[in-house]
């Protein structure tokens, strides 16, 4: 079974959108199984790679607009 992002399907043309007003993809983090096969252990381990990701994504992100030309804080 072929499986696709769906940054690639559903939202691609969200996406092109949003490429369009001059704004760009930041990387994304999905969740499976979360109806299904969810306790307390795995729901854990998803806080944290969530909060893990966003604070590597948001982090770049906050250098990026705070030197827009060269991506350094200074």
């Amino acid at each position: 079974m072929d499986q696709t992002s769906v940054d690639d399907g559903v939202l691609f043309g969200f996406h092109r959108a949003m490429e369009f007003l001059g704004l760009s993809r930041l990387k994304g983090f999905h969740f499976y199984d979360v109806l299904k096969n969810m306790d307390k252990e795995r729901f854990e381990e998803y806080k944290n790679q969530y909060i893990e990701h966003l604070n590597r994504t948001l982090k770049k992100e906050i250098l990026l607009v705070s030197n827009p030309i060269d991506g350094k804080n200074t």
